[in-house]
């Protein structure tokens, strides 16, 4: 198991336990059930999640100080949990202003997306870890054109909801 998988098992396997744990039965002819109130599933995820993130950091700061590359999976991995994460934070300093608490954590999810995205375009071009075979078209001996990468402003032109932003391109 890699280190990333070995990091997220425990929170994960934490919150499948408590979702799945058994409730007494009781028979009081009201309904509703003992199932856990939607405030338990929102805290438990929101552990789930905090666990991650800090794992990620954890991984990142230890990968930097070990000179070590981390593999194009951990990148990919890393860029799926924290950028719908960025997004929320964006969301939330754009509708509470100047709170500092929503800039740290929007920095910090920005911090992990970002480098999710440059573990993905640096990894080394031996790292198969998502790629099946050759496609057609690609030398066989191996030898790949190095990754490219690229960020730069959007406009999607969908009528009166046209929206701008920022988009990734590269061939990975």
């Amino acid at each position: 198991m890699t280190r990333l998988s070995t990091g997220l098992l425990l929170p994960l396997a934490v919150a499948a336990a408590l979702a799945a744990a058994p409730r007494a039965a009781r028979a009081c002819g009201r309904g509703g059930g003992g199932y856990p109130s939607s405030g338990v599933i929102i805290g438990v995820t929101m552990l789930a999640v905090g666990a991650a993130d800090l794992g990620f950091i954890l991984t990142d700061l230890g990968s930097a100080v070990a000179s070590h590359q981390l593999s194009r999976g951990y990148g990919v991995v890393e860029t799926l949990v924290a950028a719908p994460q960025l997004v929320l934070g964006l969301g939330i300093l754009g509708s509470s202003g100047g709170n500092r608490y929503a800039a740290v954590y929007t920095l910090w999810m920005a911090y992990l997306t970002g480098h999710g995205l440059w573990t993905i375009a640096t990894a080394p071009n031996g790292d198969r870890s998502l790629q099946g075979s050759d496609p057609p078209g690609e030398p066989a001996h191996g030898e790949r054109p190095a990754l490219q990468l690229g960020i730069g402003p959007t406009y999607v032109p969908v009528g009166q909801l046209a929206q701008t932003g920022f988009g990734v391109v590269g061939r990975f």
